[in-house]
């Protein structure tokens, strides 16, 4: 994990991949401009299951993407998570719903990958 110096700004964890950085390794549309927006403000932590800190930390420069931490240790004291898989919770009938609705287009989405690679 890179640290850097503590911080007095609000901490928000913010998911690598499919939020900041696409699966061609491309920036995901408007990525860089709000992480600039979100540093003002924030202490930013670009969160990853990837263990290589140093490649996502030069990808991350190279795009101009600021950040002030990287790790794939999930941190504590964060007021916000942006992640692709997140499903927000206000009471257990709407997420069992979301969940659902959101299977449903996993499902979708699967068999249409799926029939693309026949």
């Amino acid at each position: 994990m890179i640290k850097f110096p503590k911080q007095s700004k609000p901490r928000i964890a913010i998911d690598f991949d499919m939020v900041v950085c696409n699966k061609d390794q491309n920036l995901i549309e408007d990525a860089q401009e709000s992480l600039i927006e979100l540093h003002r403000k924030w202490y930013v932590i670009i969160f990853t299951a990837r263990t290589d800190h140093k490649q996502v930390k030069q990808w991350l420069q190279e795009h101009d993407c600021r950040f002030d931490e990287i790790t794939n240790i999930k941190p504590n004291n964060i007021a916000f998570w942006v992640d692709d898989h997140g499903i927000r919770f206000e009471n257990w009938k709407q997420t069992l719903e979301d969940i659902k609705r959101l299977d449903s287009e996993y499902q979708c989405m699967k068999s249409l990958t799926n029939s693309k690679k026949r």
